[in-house]
């Protein structure tokens, strides 16, 4: 949903995902129902509504600001309400996070990567903005009479890699059968899951993440970046990284030999990047690294690599190895989102798609 946001423009100069973008995911999923509104109890009365199987009808997407969940700006998934009492998907949930002075009296509860709250505390302490409401379609007890995974539809749509070509696969995660150029135009004829069915250029299976519906121009930039994306560079004295691309905003101080990763070009004079020790993510003026590339040391995985488990393994909701465990078997297809430690990765799991903690 990230790289969806990005590759279509949705990503704001101050660095915040504009509210633009969910009128754009309901019609790109093409959802039964889309819904807005600022208004809490009306966001409620949609959200307390289940069908035949007590299965939550709508999700929704909540703005907030500074207070309950985020002490900036953040999205958070609100998808069920029983009895008054919320159930929210924080996707930056941490241990700790509602154990502090400004929100223990919100009294929250956390189990797993659920987050319980009363209607009466959300409404008082997360500072919501808007509410962005989605038909549940594909749930158990859904009304859609078209129970496949395919839906068939007709439209054309670009390729919007970054830098590689787009693989053509005989079917969704299947073998790879062509590729094709950033820029190309194709004809999508299904639809399953992330996965889209194309008739031309040529016939096959490819990301839906990597197709715009608009044009994407195939010419390449002509700005001479001093750094590579991916590479990792140690910062050459003591150095200010902002939390906005252009240098403004929060400021974070980091001393000089700090490792960090690059994760793409804000401008010719400015990276996005990963700070190996801390996990944090921030913009820095490329000015303040040393030119030469460095070997990260202490960790075994590269964040954004794909790798297969070993053995049977368990994954964590927690990063210390503790909380709801998941059982996965050997081979299972992983991709390494960020090195919590020398021991633990946080890790997607292709299959089930879910995020959670693995022991590398």
């Amino acid at each position: 949903m990230a790289r969806l946001a990005v590759d279509n423009g949705y990503r704001t100069a101050n660095n915040g995902t504009a509210w633009a973008y969910y009128s754009f995911v309901a019609d790109y999923f093409d959802f039964n129902e889309y819904h807005t509104t600022s208004n809490f109890d009306t966001a409620m009365s949609y959200l307390r509504q289940k069908d035949e199987n007590g299965n939550s009808k709508y999700y929704i997407i909540a703005s907030c600001g500074s207070g309950l969940f985020t002490s900036g700006g953040h999205y958070i998934v609100l998808v069920a309400d029983i009895d008054g009492t919320i159930t929210v998907y924080d996707p930056y949930l941490y241990s700790g996070k509602f154990d502090t002075v400004s929100r223990r009296s919100a009294n929250v509860t956390v189990s797993g990567n659920s987050v319980y709250v009363s209607e009466e505390s959300f409404k008082t302490y997360a500072n919501y903005k808007n509410f962005w409401i989605f038909s549940n379609d594909s749930g158990a007890g859904n009304t859609n009479t078209n129970t496949s995974n395919t839906n068939t539809v007709n439209y054309t749509r670009y390729v919007a890699t970054q830098r590689l070509n787009l693989n053509v696969r005989s079917s969704p995660n299947g073998s790879v059968i062509s590729s094709l150029k950033r820029g190309t135009q194709v004809t999508v004829t299904e639809i399953n899951g992330d996965w889209s069915k194309i008739s031309s250029p040529v016939q096959g299976w490819v990301s839906s993440s990597y197709l715009s519906s608009t044009a994407v121009t195939n010419s390449t930039s002509s700005t001479n970046y001093s750094t590579t994306v991916g590479a990792y560079y140690r910062l050459k004295s003591a150095t200010t990284l902002y939390s906005n691309s252009n240098l403004t905003g929060t400021r974070y101080n980091y001393l000089a030999q700090t490792q960090i990763r690059v994760i793409s070009h804000a401008s010719a004079t400015v990276d996005y990047i990963y700070c190996v020790k801390t996990g944090r993510y921030a913009y820095c003026s490329t000015s303040a690294f040393n030119t030469n590339k460095v070997t990260i040391t202490g960790v075994k995985n590269t964040t954004g690599t794909y790798k297969r488990l070993a053995n049977r393994t368990y994954l964590y909701s927690n990063s210390n190895l503790t909380g709801t465990r998941y059982t996965y078997l050997a081979l299972t297809q992983v991709r390494i989102i960020r090195n919590v430690s020398s021991t633990v990765d946080y890790v997607y799991v292709v299959k089930t798609r879910q995020i959670c903690l693995c022991e590398k």
